[in-house]
């Protein structure tokens, strides 16, 4: 089984530092750990890339797709064998579109 390459973009690398800070004015101890949630979760679109669901604000772009790490959306795109991380959002928080 051949792997995917997961790219983290500029974004999803500033957008995890973000949570991490905020989360660690009231514990480090838990910033680390929900970072750490976030990575492992993202770790098996190596093996599985399309394992997110289809983000339902853009259900008819199939190439776009998230993880939801509780209270996390994870969104990212596949595009021929490279996940590409695109941004770490709240699901509270208002969508941002990608394109």
């Amino acid at each position: 089984m051949e792997t995917a390459k997961v790219i983290w973009s500029d974004k999803a690398i500033s957008n995890l530092r973000k949570i991490h800070s905020y989360i660690s004015e009231d514990s480090l101890e838990r910033a680390n750990k929900v970072v750490e949630k976030i990575l492992a979760k993202t770790s098996q679109l190596e093996l599985f890339p399309k394992s997110g669901r289809k983000i339902p604000e853009l259900n008819e772009f199939v190439r776009y797709r998230e993880l939801i790490v509780k209270p996390y959306r994870v969104q990212y795109k596949v595009e021929n064998n490279v996940v590409s991380i695109l941004q770490v959002i709240h699901s509270k928080q208002f969508f941002e579109r990608l394109f």
